[in-house]
């Protein structure tokens, strides 16, 4: 597989939430409304989507989501503000030797054209950057729409958005992408790799530069550097340690009120000094309060929105007939059903009323945003004013360690002494830090470019696979293969004849159209084994898609829930999932399916169970049981 999620994590106010994934089938159970959905959507959020739902309990109690994953083996942490959707995200790569995330990067939620942006780097990895469909950007977006299969698509009669293909077609166009059967695909990968060929030979000249400054510097590598640091600080504590007992020494002998009166000076800013830090922590704290109620402000607006929406979805048809009691609406009687004599102008006040509910709300996040920003230009000041204090207090030591050494005594010339080595050590180690400074800037310079040789050299292979690539046909054939196989592994016997259409690319039953079938069970059916076995044929056949999978309730119109009673046999959904654990296991490390559902059969493997959430509400995705009951 390509991508592999390790870890969601949300950065709470008073802990963090977790999930934790692994290779092959992952499950997700619980009842509605405790959060399954919404791990899905916030990976699909921390990889780049425009915006997530306004989730109150999340928005109350987090700031921003977490998602560590591997792209072809290397590790990467991905960290979101929850609610400022045009935020830059911070990107780290992990480095094996450190055992710990480095590099941190901004990256932009913008076009993949913009070599700064979450999504150049996401295709940069998988070696698909320059693309372009119908003079679109390719995006990753694009890419993921075959990796997360909503409840609100996993029975929609319109897959590959054909419905748009006269006017865009990227859906289309991605298929062939992620199957290696679009035409365009090795012309612009050779226009791709000239351009990545000129980023490379940017970032040689760059690192070049450097390393030739470090050379006439006569810096040393990063470890000697680190090891004569830590010898500097050995020494350091020896000598001030000495020093110390000196002037203990000295203390206790007549040295006079100035310095008696300067030890007080010190040990009061000292003080100080404490009480700004914990100031400095209270702001801190204070600002992460804010930064919620301004979650809860963005979460009402979106309510807000939502029904001003369904207002105007709803009140766009006209009646002839009561809704209420059936009869014609001219011929209705006041007295006999309210409905039908409401006017439309307690509508339009009921949408200026929440119009200006919105307009009241926006304005005080905005406001609360401005004032957010002066709280941290406060704490800012805050933290000045705590270098500053401890600039004074390192000076008025300086003064005392003289004034010790102005009176007669046997110890003043050792301390004197002392203090000229621990100048000398304050100055190496100072020139030590300048050179670790740039020896780090070495370090990653040297991870990106090896990153981008990296990418040059996949794309290189990309392209000669793509002169030496299995035909169309041959490729679509085997498509068609494995989606009859998935679809005969669903225990439901009327999918028989099924096959993906050469040129349409969509799925055909009993040779009928999946859409033409009337019915929501076989659609849902149908639709999960499409792109189950898109993403396998792709893997078989060296494609692009990522490897990663997320259902979410594989169940709809099935079982007790389903319209049709051909489709209500329970059998037919534990069939699926035997499917899920069968590919699972024997495909680990093609593939990572995440399913998400209420409740599994007892069939389904410990191991398979990531997250369950309870019936009672207090184990969810925020499983707090104190803030659930109002505590804090």
């Amino acid at each position: 597989m390509k991508l592999l999620l390790k870890t969601l994590r949300l950065i709470g106010v008073r802990k963090n939430y977790e999930v934790h994934f692994h290779k092959g089938l992952n499950y997700i159970s619980g009842p509605t409304s405790t959060g399954k959905t919404a791990i899905l959507e916030l990976v699909d959020y921390a990889l780049g989507k425009a915006k997530h739902k306004a989730y109150i309990e999340i928005g109350e109690s987090c700031t921003d989501v977490e998602l560590e994953f591997y792209i072809l083996e290397n590790l990467y942490k991905i960290k979101r503000p929850l609610s400022a959707f045009s935020e830059p995200v911070l990107l780290q790569t992990y480095d094996n030797t450190k055992e710990k995330f480095v590099q941190a990067r901004a990256l932009e939620i913008d076009a993949p054209s913009n070599e700064k942006s979450l999504s150049y780097f996401l295709l940069s990895k998988l070696n698909l950057t320059n693309l372009t469909i119908r003079g679109d950007d390719f995006s990753f977006r694009d890419l993921f729409k075959f990796s997360y299969l909503k409840q609100t698509k996993i029975d929609n009669e319109n897959i590959l958005n054909e419905q748009n293909w006269a006017l865009n077609g990227k859906e289309k166009a991605t298929f062939e992408i992620i199957l290696d059967i679009y035409d365009s695909l090795l012309g612009d990968l050779q226009q791709s790799l000239k351009i990545e060929k000129e980023n490379l030979k940017e970032k040689e000249i760059r690192y070049d530069a450097v390393r030739e400054f470090l050379k006439i510097a006569e810096v040393e590598n990063y470890e000697t550097v680190q090891m004569k640091s830590i010898d500097i600080d050995s020494k350091l504590d020896d000598i001030n340690s000495k020093i110390e007992n000196y002037k203990s020494d000295i203390l206790k002998t007549d040295v006079g009120n100035d310095i008696n009166d300067l030890v007080v000076s010190v040990n009061n800013q000292k003080e100080k000094l404490s009480n700004l830090r914990n100031k400095f922590l209270e702001q801190e704290q204070y600002i992460q309060k804010l930064q919620l109620l301004e979650n809860q402000y963005f979460a009402d607006i979106e309510k807000i929105s939502e029904q001003l929406a369904g207002i105007k979805a709803i009140n766009k048809y006209e009646y002839i007939y009561c809704p209420n009691c059936l009869r014609p609406i001219s011929l209705h009687e006041e007295s006999s059903c309210l409905l039908c004599h409401q006017n439309m102008d307690d509508i339009v006040i009921e949408i200026n009323n929440l119009k200006k509910e919105r307009k009241k709300l926006t304005k005080k996040k905005n406001e609360l945003h401005t004032y957010i920003d002066s709280e941290k230009e406060k704490n800012i000041r805050v933290d000045l004013e705590i270098n500053k204090l401890q600039d004074n207090i390192n000076l008025d030591e300086k003064k005392l360690d003289g004034l010790t050494r102005q009176y007669i005594n046997p110890l003043a010339t050792e301390i004197s002494s002392l203090s000229i080595k621990v100048g000398q050590l304050h100055e190496e180690k100072k020139s030590l830090n300048e050179s670790l400074k740039f020896i780090e800037e070495l370090t990653n310079l040297e991870m990106m470019l090896s990153e981008k040789r990296a990418e040059v050299k996949g794309i290189e292979e990309q392209i000669d696979r793509q002169k030496n690539k299995s035909s169309k046909e041959g490729k679509l054939r085997q498509l068609s293969e494995i989606f009859l196989n998935i679809l005969s592994s669903f225990d439901f016997p009327n999918l028989y004849e099924a096959y993906i259409d050469t040129k349409n690319y969509l799925p055909y039953v009993r040779g009928r159209k999946y859409s033409d079938l009337g019915s929501l069970g076989a659609v849902t059916l149908i639709t999960m084994a499409y792109y189950l076995s898109v993403m396998i044929c792709s893997e078989e056949l060296s494609g692009n898609h990522i490897g990663l999978l997320m259902i979410d309730t594989p169940r709809k119109n099935l079982g007790s829930s389903s319209k049709s009673a051909e489709f209500r046999d329970e059998r037919i959904y534990e069939s699926i999932i035997e499917y899920f654990i069968k590919l699972g296991q024997e495909r680990e490390n093609d593939f990572q399916l995440i399913i998400v559902n209420n409740g599994y059969p007892s069939t389904l493997p410990q191991d398979c169970i990531v997250k369950e959430f309870s019936s009672d509400g207090l184990d969810g995705l925020i499983d707090d049981y104190d803030i659930r009951l109002g505590r804090k």
